[in-house]
Formats: structure tokens, sequence, C-alpha cells
């Protein structure tokens, strides 16, 4: 497993964060990001992807005030590594969802 959010690509950035959009950020700022996601598709290196991303997240982090307080990458360290953990750990153990799985559901 990476040991730092800051290795993940971007697809498995997008993956993770979309899990924290409800749970973090308010109407606006998902705009801003899933805005973000859509400009990305476009883009075909995978660093530019990741910049836009970043650029997009920070400006959303600055409503989080665990975020703020903490700093933007500590805060991405902390909430965003272990999501995608958690997800890599659902990818393997599918098998088992069931048609109302959350995290299936958050991940598309």
């Amino acid at each position: 497993m990476p040991r730092s959010y800051f290795v993940l690509s971007y697809d498995e950035r997008v993956r993770a964060i979309k899990t924290l959009l409800t749970e973090y950020f308010n109407k606006e700022q998902i705009k801003r990001i899933t805005l973000a996601f859509e400009v990305c598709k476009e883009i075909e290196e995978e660093a530019d992807k990741c910049f836009r991303y970043e650029q997009s997240i920070d400006m959303a982090l600055w409503t989080v005030e665990d975020a703020i307080y903490s700093g933007f990458a500590e805060w991405k360290e902390k909430t965003i590594l272990p999501r995608h953990h958690a997800i890599k750990y659902h990818d393997l153990n599918s098998g088992e969802c069931s048609d109302s799985c959350e995290v299936c559901e958050a991940i598309e």
C-alpha cells in the first residue's frame, strides 16, 4: 500500500475524494471539484491532471476547518490516503458486495 497520498495516481486520488465529497464539502465546493474532474478528462498528461485536480482540492479545502488548522498536505495524508486504502481493500473483496454497497455507489 502507498505510504503517502502524494504517490497516488490521478485516478486513485479521484476515486478516494469522491467518497469524501458530501462528508467534507458544501455544494459549491462539490461543483468546483466535479468540474475539475470534467476538465481533467481532456488533459492527457498524468502530472497535468494531478496539478489541476490538486488546485481544485486545495481551493475547496479552505472550507474545511480541520484542513485549515492541520495543513492541507497533512489533511490529505490522514483523510484521503486511508480512504484510498479502504477502497483497495474493498476492491480485493468486492465479491462480497450487495446491490446497495455504499462504496461502489460512491466511487462510480
